[in-house]
């Protein structure tokens, strides 16, 4: 069984009776673990694009190569740091549904 971030991030909303995702993209209630995560990946989808654009001007013989491996290295640090979270949140989802009720 294959579970997604806002599946458990609906578990840990339910479980400590915080505000639904879709509470908050309707204009609910701001500053929550779910706006947090948004940030984060909205966060890593920049850098990745900001690599691949620094990518693309290296090779294109505009860019720097000192720039290019900056751009990848940072884009690869935030999306190892939101996959590492993803798995962490999975998990937790994961040991909420073997809990008893």
């Amino acid at each position: 069984m294959v579970f997604s971030v806002s599946d458990a991030v609906s578990a840990y909303s339910k479980a400590g009776n915080l505000p639904s995702v879709s509470g908050i993209a309707k204009g609910g209630q701001a500053g929550g673990f779910d706006d947090m995560l948004k940030s984060m990946v909205d966060d890593t989808v920049d850098s990745l694009q900001a690599g691949e654009k620094a990518t693309l001007m290296a090779a294109q013989g505009k860019g720097n190569m000192a720039d290019v491996v900056l751009a990848v290295n940072n884009a690869e640090s935030l999306l190892t740091t939101v996959v590492s979270i993803r798995d962490r949140v999975i998990g937790a989802y994961q040991e909420i549904m073997r809990t008893g009720v």
